[in-house]
């Protein structure tokens, strides 16, 4: 139970600012392989993204705080062609998951997962090819972390 309350917490925290819209494409055009790879949250992008941001307020949101840059620290993401792999500390839980929905206009891609006997849809988004945004589907929460690919999964 624990061990998936923090992967909800994780998909909680790791919400893009703007959602994916749906479209007809294919996930031959557009699909699980852009997302493949291990990715790290990246302070210099999340802060970038951050004030970018609709519900951002300057001068209150113009810093990572120490607490959510150790987090940072600690966290890894690997996302396979059928796993997304939480890493944090050392530890690892693998959600499998099935392809929904691709739209490479947003470059979205939204996703089913099993987290103990819950179905749950997330949302993932490229930005800039590189960068990556994790999100519950559906949702509208403000941007906390940015990921930064560091590999390709072989």
């Amino acid at each position: 139970m624990g061990r998936c309350i923090s992967l909800i917490v994780l998909v909680a925290i790791c919400a893009p600012i703007t959602g994916c819209r749906e479209s007809g494409e294919s996930e031959a055009t557009f699909g699980k392989e852009s997302f493949v790879g291990r990715w790290i949250p990246d302070a210099e992008k999340t802060l970038e993204e951050k004030k970018n941001s609709p519900s951002y307020e300057p001068g209150k949101d113009d810093t990572l705080s120490d607490t959510v840059k150790n987090a940072m620290e600690q966290l890894e993401l690997e996302i396979t062609d059928t796993q997304i792999i939480y890493l944090r500390g050392g530890r690892q839980q693998a959600l499998p998951y099935a392809v929904q929905s691709a739209n490479p206009t947003s470059q979205c891609l939204t996703v089913s997962a099993k987290m103990g006997d819950k179905e749950v849809e997330m949302t993932l988004r490229l930005i800039d090819g590189e960068y990556l945004n994790l999100k519950s589907a559906g949702s509208d929460s403000g941007n906390l972390f940015v990921w930064r690919r560091v590999s390709e999964s072989q």
